[in-house]
């Protein structure tokens, strides 16, 4: 009788179905009224993020926070659970300004970048729709600025949501944009596991390439 139990009980451990897998979020790493300097969330496709501060699709958040007059402590977070932390020489180049995630009208952010999903990107040409590879979103005290890319290694082509301005968002959609070197390092490129000590380059330098980068043809919503 006993061994029937010990059993049954294994069988149970083994083929009882997995709950479900809960979503990284941003909210679950940000407390309220914690400053940063800058948020960023990475994810893949095939779909754009319905919400791209809360999806299945997320595979990295990484939130850069002060630590002293020197160094800043940078929070790592992937999909798999997995957290750690680095101290890290301040970036003397990137004029980063101390915010609250809270000051940003997100709601308004959603909404605007949630129109474009419906309403903009099925008039593009080449299915921006339904198939995407990868997403990043990068938030600052100034700005939110997601891409959605089509094939990035190969192609880097991307479309561009970006919002300024926390209290009074105004947001705007760009035109597909190509050949534009992508985030990560390419196939061909010698690099290192993303999660070793290099990696410390990532946040503000990426920051500093994509919100800098110069946007022309700009499809605004208010202007249709």
């Amino acid at each position: 009788m006993k061994l029937f139990v010990i059993s049954s009980l294994l069988l149970f451990m083994i083929f009882a179905p997995a709950s479900p897998a809960t979503a990284l979020g941003l909210w679950d790493m940000v407390k309220e009224n914690q400053s940063v300097y800058l948020v960023s969330i990475e994810g893949k496709g095939p779909l754009p993020p319905w919400n791209p501060f809360e999806s299945p699709g997320i595979e990295e958040i990484y939130i850069t926070y002060p630590y002293n007059e020197t160094h800043e402590r940078v929070v790592y977070c992937y999909n798999d659970g997995i957290i750690h932390e680095k101290i890290l020489p301040k970036c003397p180049k990137c004029n980063q300004t101390l915010f609250n995630i809270t000051a940003w009208n997100t709601t308004k952010v959603l909404e605007e970048y949630q129109w474009g999903l419906e309403n903009y990107l099925p008039t593009l040409p080449n299915n921006w729709s339904n198939h995407i590879t990868d997403w990043v979103l990068l938030m600052d005290e100034s700005s939110v600025v997601i891409r959605l890319y089509q094939d990035y290694i190969s192609t880097s082509a991307y479309v561009l949501f970006e919002c300024h301005n926390p209290s009074n968002v105004t947001c705007e959609w760009n035109p597909p944009k190509l050949k534009i070197p992508p985030p990560y390092p390419t196939a061909t490129t010698s690099t290192t596991n993303p999660r070793q000590e290099d990696k410390k380059t990532c946040g503000p330098a990426l920051l500093v390439g994509l919100t800098l980068a110069p946007l022309t043809l700009r499809w605004k919503r208010r202007g249709m």
